[in-house]
Parts: structure tokens; C-alpha cells; sequence
């Protein structure tokens, strides 16, 4: 099988659950440092179909994540997503295809978590991309716990 080769099988709103025939590429394991706001430079080639994951650490809820990503060509489809992972499982939130060559997308957390950014090639061709990734960091959980 392919590397990194995902197959939806529940999509529920804003949520989906994957189920990854082969592990997903993950490129990034964990920011080095927690400084806020922290900037990630992120890049890669992505096959048709292939899925790449960039670790964020664990983040609090109320933390803002914002993605600016260019790739070529500009008319490939990629789908972007937070996302969790628990193999062979990735657990999309707020996914969304997207085609183009630029966009910046932001996420805000929806509960504390290790959290993984979500890019997959859904075209018939080769991608390759190439931005950041802009985390700033709740400072506390906004509701009590």
C-alpha cells in the first residue's frame, strides 16, 4: 500500500475519522520550544493521496493555530486539517479542501490535546508546498475544569 494512504469512514459535521492503511507521514514531532507566538516552517512533496501530519504538541484549549501555505501546481486540490492521531486513526476537525496555490487558514482549539496539522494531496498529480505554521498559546484552560 501507499505510504501515508487514508480512507474516511465517518464524517460527522465538522469532524471526520480516518483509517490509515499505512502510517501517515509525520514530518514534524514536536515544537522545540512553547514560546508564544511560535512560528513553524513547514514544507514537503506530497504524492497523489499522500498524507502529511505536523506534530504541535499539546496545546490548550482557547489556542490559536494559523496556517499560511503556498503549493504548486496551483490547481491541485489538498484538504487541510487539525487533526488528531491515534494509529491506525486520524480524527479531522473543520476539514477543508482547498485549491488555489495560497491560503491562510486559522483554527482555534476546540479542547486540550496533542494536536497534529492536517495536509493531504487529493489530486492525480504531485504537489509540493511549502509556509508556516503560527501557533499562539492559550495562556490557561478559558472554562473551568
Amino acid at each position: 500500500m501507499n505510504k501515508g494512504v487514508c480512507v474516511k469512514v465517518l464524517a460527522i459535521a465538522t469532524v471526520a475519522l480516518l483509517v490509515c492503511a499505512s502510517l501517515p507521514t509525520i514530518v514534524l514531532a514536536e515544537p522545540a520550544s512553547a514560546k508564544s507566538p511560535l512560528i513553524i516552517p513547514i514544507g514537503g512533496t506530497l504524492a497523489p493521496g499522500e498524507t502529511h501530519l505536523w506534530g504541535l504538541g499539546y496545546l490548550l484549549e482557547g489556542s490559536l493555530v494559523t496556517v499560511r501555505l503556498y503549493w504548486s501546481p496551483g490547481s491541485a486540490t489538498l484538504e487541510l486539517a487539525m487533526a488528531l492521531y491515534y494509529p491506525p486513526y486520524i480524527i479531522l476537525y473543520d476539514q477543508k479542501p482547498v485549491v488555489g496555490g495560497s491560503i491562510v487558514q486559522s483554527w482555534t482549539v476546540r479542547f486540550s490535546e496533542n494536536w497534529y496539522f492536517y495536509i493531504r494531496n487529493k489530486s492525480t498529480t504531485t504537489v509540493t508546498y511549502n509556509g508556516y505554521i503560527q501557533i499562539i498559546y492559550a495562556s490557561s484552560v478559558p472554562r473551568g475544569c
